[in-house]
């Protein structure tokens, strides 16, 4: 099993900075994991001031490329649906051929009515544009004289360079736990990439999603948990010492995990016997000093001990 951290490109402890950012990349690819991720907003009300303070998802992504060697990149998740699929298509296909061969673009419909509003996208016909804009993009990948007409978008015979470096594009994961989202991801993705999902759930979803793809190619399977400040109790980094599946943080959309090394081991093989092949980590902090701590511990005592 791979792991990834989310990188701190919207406020989940301290304010996000180029440097809180590039510090946790840079950490990350020192400390053994295989990828990094943004989050995608763009414009929400003062009710969400979560999302109010967020560097773009696909800018920062290419900023931090440019400072890594080797890590792979990914969105989690880009709301398709809000953007213009085309222009996502030139941007995505543009990364991919500057970073070649490590960029994963995981897509969802997004959860924020006002924000569509906002800019200017139809909220309630979200996941049949979301199926339309991934047939775009496949098509701008592939095609070289891409045509397409659809519900949403036309054009004739084009011409679309530079096409991505990885064949057929980078690989796409459907983001989102819902039934759609699972029947999504074994129709028409890659990978399914589940946020929050404990084990139990995660099971069932990675079962039907199995019966929808009908062993159609290779299917990656990843979980998002987020991991509180006082994540391990044996770094001094921690204050409690709770069982790792003993304490979910409550509020909005959230749960939060901590324990000792050898309970969340035991947490995240679960996973991995399921048959979960990332591990996305977003580590609630205080400061961005205690946040590339939390990276490195997590590297040093998890991943290089997990199968010990």
């Amino acid at each position: 099993m791979d792991f990834g951290v989310a990188l701190p490109n919207f406020k989940y402890g301290a304010n996000p900075s180029a440097e809180h950012i590039l510090g946790v990349a840079q950490a990350a690819e020192q400390a053994g994991y295989t990828s990094i991720w943004t989050t995608d907003h763009i414009l929400v009300g003062p009710e969400h001031p979560r999302y109010g303070n967020v560097y773009e998802s696909l800018v920062t992504l290419t900023w931090v490329a440019a400072h890594t060697d080797r890590i792979r990149i990914g969105t989690s998740v880009l709301v398709l649906p809000m953007r213009n699929a085309v222009l996502a298509a030139k941007q995505l296909a543009t990364l991919d051929a500057l970073a070649p061969g490590r960029l994963i673009v995981a897509v969802a419909v997004g959860w924020n009515e006002e924000e569509y509003d906002f800019v200017g996208a139809p909220f309630h016909q979200r996941g049949r544009l979301l199926d339309e804009s991934i047939g775009v993009l496949r098509n701008l990948w592939t095609e070289a004289r891409p045509r397409f007409q659809g519900e949403f978008y036309h054009y004739g015979e084009a011409l679309f360079e530079p096409k991505p470096s990885q064949p057929g594009g980078p690989p796409i994961w459907i983001g989102g736990n819902s039934a759609a989202a699972v029947r999504r991801a074994g129709l028409l993705g890659d990978g399914w990439h589940g946020d929050e999902v404990m084990p139990d759930d995660f099971g069932r979803a990675v079962e039907r999603m199995n019966r929808l793809a009908k062993g159609r190619g290779e299917k990656a399977l990843a979980a998002t948990v987020r991991f509180s400040v006082d994540l391990f109790e044996a770094t001094g980094i921690a204050r409690h010492g709770d069982g790792v599946e003993g304490h979910y943080m409550g509020g909005e959309s959230e749960i939060g995990c901590r324990g000792s090394f050898a309970q969340i081991r035991a947490f995240l093989r679960r996973y991995r016997d399921l048959g979960a092949t990332d591990f996305v980590c977003q580590f609630e902090h205080e400061t961005a000093e205690q946040h590339v701590e939390l990276v490195h511990a997590f590297g040093r005592e998890i991943i290089a001990t997990l199968d010990a």
